[in-house]
């Protein structure tokens, strides 16, 4: 826990300087006799860090007084957390590729060349060891990073791309093979789309299956616009939402008790009222709230894609991932708030970075082996747990043979069973973010003497898994009090 210090701070230092101590699980004192470690700034912000490698590993950004209990962190090193979270080179960008996106040689990490490295967490799981180092006999306690004892976590999502004229899809799959030399995995997708009339109801069931077995809650995306030929063609929307196939998956999806997410379809990233109306249509279709959105192929201008989201009511954004490679477009394997201040006013939209995705390496790096996706999906996802974080991780529901993607079922079944071997606590991306909200909230109210700590904190949705305070080696604190207000 830590007193912050943001005096003469911008908005935007005060917003990095906040988001550092959460992302450390330090939650704020605010009581004034309470003696605890300060937390502030030091230097200029125009001293810009050599690069982006030096958040996670220089040592200069970070200065620990022991004697006067403060830590302190380099202004500049603040301007950079603010620059690569809110994705502003991205948002300055006018350059677009092919899909409408900004290319990703635009993002400040992939320039650096730390896309695949979370620099920001590691920063604050830095900050976090400066504040014990400066603590001396002051009290330190931490937020737990996740519930019921899980130390970090895992969102399996779902971009529901294809149900409608899957044979399409299918054709122009084995042609892409066929052209790449891979004539036996042509011979393998044209003989399973021969014998199989329903491989995508098929593969969606199994995919569920393989989630019950291992009690994975994930999160559905489903595009909710009516398709149009010119639109089928350009990528967009390739199913008719009220078609019998839709209806079919969102009541699979429904049963399960997984989440209904929308995805966005193209026409939405320039206006609100487009969000609106598709987030209304798939609410009335499922008769139930839809808290979240990811853009159908990651198409948005960052920032002004978001303000968007926000007016049409959207509490989160999972779209802020690389569509040709893996790794951390904002620096980070947590959810962030999306305001650019701590005195923001207007409704919350928190964001989630994608971390991993199947077809950035099937379709933009051109590997066909499933088992090599799912081996850097592990790899990623223990970056994630080092810095106690969340791993997002996109499986596309339409990947089985039939479809031109021969032992990719499988790869999801031993993927999915690679990360239950590491206890992360599995939940759909909103509950992620209403739990990141509660833990966000936490306050310490008392902390003088040697009476017991008294916090509170806000939980407006009525979650049941309340946060707990914990001492420097992860024990949870009995004695604390911890309210809800």
């Amino acid at each position: 826990m830590i007193r912050l210090a943001a005096e003469g701070l911008s908005g935007r230092q005060r917003y990095a300087l906040a988001l550092l101590a959460d992302l450390a699980c330090l939650p704020t004192v605010h009581d004034p006799e309470a003696e605890v470690v300060g937390l502030a700034a030091f230097g200029h912000a125009a001293a810009i860090p050599a690069g982006l490698a030096s958040l996670a590993g220089d040592l200069d950004l970070l200065r620990v007084d022991p004697a006067g209990g403060k830590v302190l962190v380099a202004a500049s090193a603040l301007e950079a957390v603010a620059r690569v979270v809110l994705a502003e080179a991205e948002a300055n960008s006018s350059a677009t590729d092919r899909h409408g996106r900004v290319p990703s040689e635009e993002n400040e990490p992939v320039r650096a060349g730390v896309d695949r490295l979370p620099v920001i967490s590691s920063l604050a799981r830095r900050l976090r060891q400066a504040v014990v180092a400066a603590a001396g006999s002051r009290r330190v306690r931490f937020v737990s990073p996740w519930p019921w004892g899980h130390r970090w976590a895992a969102a399996v999502t779902h971009d529901v791309d294809v149900l409608d004229w899957w044979p399409v899809f299918s054709a122009a799959r084995v042609l892409e093979l066929v052209r790449k030399g891979e004539i036996a995995r042509a011979v393998r997708v044209l003989a399973a789309a021969t014998a199989d009339r329903h491989p995508v109801r098929g593969a969606l069931r199994r995919i569920l299956e393989i989630e019950r077995e291992h009690s994975v809650i994930s999160t559905w995306f489903f595009l909710h616009r009516r398709s149009t030929v010119a639109g089928f063609f350009r990528g967009d929307v390739s199913y008719q939402p009220e078609g019998s196939r839709s209806r079919d998956a969102l009541a699979s999806v429904g049963a399960g008790g997984h989440e209904i997410a929308l995805h966005g379809s193209f026409a939405t990233g320039s206006n609100s009222s487009d969000f609106t109306a598709e987030r209304e249509a798939l609410q009335q279709a499922i008769g139930g709230a839809v808290r979240g959105i990811r853009q159908h192929f990651l198409r948005m201008r960052p920032g002004h894609t978001q303000e968007y989201m926000s007016v049409a009511g959207f509490g989160y954004d999972a779209s802020f991932g690389y569509p040709d490679r893996n790794g951390f477009r904002l620096g980070v394997a947590d959810v962030v708030s999306a305001r650019h201040t701590t005195d923001s006013a207007g409704p919350t939209l928190d964001l989630v970075p994608l971390v991993w995705m199947d077809r950035a390496q099937s379709k933009y790096q051109g590997i066909e082996d499933p088992q090599r996706w799912t081996e850097e999906a592990l790899v990623l996802a223990e970056r994630c747990r080092s810095v106690e974080g969340i791993w997002v991780g996109l499986w596309h529901p339409n990947l089985a043979t039939a479809l031109g993607f021969p032992d990719a079922v499988a790869a999801f079944e031993r993927l999915v069973s690679g990360l239950a071997q590491e206890k992360p606590w599995f939940a759909s991306v909103g509950d992620i973010v209403e739990w990141r909200r509660l833990r966000r909230s936490v306050r310490i109210d008392r902390a003088s003497g040697s009476e017991p700590l008294i916090a509170s904190f806000s939980n407006p949705v009525g979650s049941d898994h309340a946060p707990r305070l914990e001492s420097i080696d992860g024990l949870e604190l009995e004695r604390a009090v911890v309210r809800n207000v």
